[in-house]
């Protein structure tokens, strides 16, 4: 089973933030306490691996980014009559399914 186009695109954000600040995949591997060969299986379309959620807001945090950022358009808060909250909810579950 592979990742979800969804998925693929929260793993593409935390890569490109990771990149931003001079990170490889070592480093998120150290950073995390896990292997440098699961990083690279959560990086890989090929592989089901993910990040956690709490994997994900350890990152966040270190890239000075609001989690929910990672899952919340900008454009979504533009939006009238919008519940944030639920929307939220709703993307952490589309990431975890």
């Amino acid at each position: 089973m592979s990742k979800s186009d969804y998925q693929m695109e929260i793993i593409r954000i935390i890569r490109n933030h990771r990149e931003a600040i001079g990170w490889g995949q070592k480093n998120v591997a150290s950073f995390l306490g896990i292997s440098i060969g699961h990083v690279g299986s959560i990086e890989s379309p090929r592989f089901p691996h993910k990040y956690t959620l709490n994997q994900l807001n350890k990152l966040c945090q270190k890239f000075g980014m609001p989690t929910e950022q990672l899952f919340i358009p900008d454009e979504a808060y533009m939006e009238d009559n919008i519940n944030i909250t639920e929307l939220l909810i709703n993307k952490i579950c589309e990431y975890e399914d």
